[in-house]
């Protein structure tokens, strides 16, 4: 029997020519795996479906480490069933975002947010209001059984430092458990803020490096 073979369509290629570098992602399995650029004609090839006959031993040794990680499929066994997993896993409530602010301190000029405002936009800030509304659903309605993480991020979040400061201390309060991730470029980050954060044990701090240096400082 002929096998075709092609890859998971759950799966999405991205390239950056550039550096000479692409990668795969299975959306699925939340899961890249990285491919040299000269690889790219081929995976554009089982894209659309290759017989494995008809493949190099090179390509047959590349396309089994595809199978085995579920990136490429056979005709011989089906696709990944979505409606099992659905029926199996209900969706839970464990992870919340808060965007203190779209702005950004700095002009990075690959910033997904700001390269895709229309002109004439105006950036916004989170009030407290807001922001305590938004905490006190999610602490009414998290699921217990899974740890619980609140992010906070931007734009640049320490540009609304003050307010950075209020949901920490609230949440101290309301559910101390919950696990709290500030995501920042860390250029605002003062004496004084630095002293703040030491205060919260739950704080995580993620510090973005965009990259290697020449495109990082772009």
């Amino acid at each position: 029997m002929n096998t075709t073979i092609r890859l998971s369509r759950f799966v999405h290629l991205y390239e950056n020519e550039r550096y000479d570098q692409a990668a795969l992602y299975h959306a699925v399995k939340i899961m890249p795996i990285y491919i040299d650029i000269e690889a790219l004609s081929f995976i554009r090839e089982l894209r659309q479906g290759v017989s494995f006959k008809n493949l190099s031993q090179t390509e047959r040794d590349f396309t089994n480490q595809l199978i085995d990680l579920g990136f490429a499929i056979d005709n011989e066994h089906p696709e990944i069933d979505l409606t099992m997993i659905s029926s199996k896993f209900k969706p839970t409530l464990s992870t919340m975002y808060l965007i203190l602010t779209d702005e950004c301190n700095l002009a990075c000029k690959y910033y997904f947010v700001e390269s895709n405002f229309p002109e004439g936009y105006s950036c916004s800030k989170m009030n407290w209001e807001v922001a305590k509304q938004s905490i006190d659903v999610f602490v009414s309605q998290r699921d217990r059984k899974f740890p619980g993480e609140l992010w906070l991020y931007g734009g640049e979040p320490l540009i609304q430092s003050d307010l950075l400061i209020q949901i920490l201390d609230y949440i101290a309060i309301v559910d101390p458990d919950l696990q709290t991730i500030m995501v920042t470029n860390a250029t605002l980050v003062t004496d004084k803020i630095a002293k703040q954060l030491q205060n919260y044990s739950k704080l995580q701090i993620a510090i973005s490096v965009d990259g290697p240096q020449e495109l990082h400082d772009q």
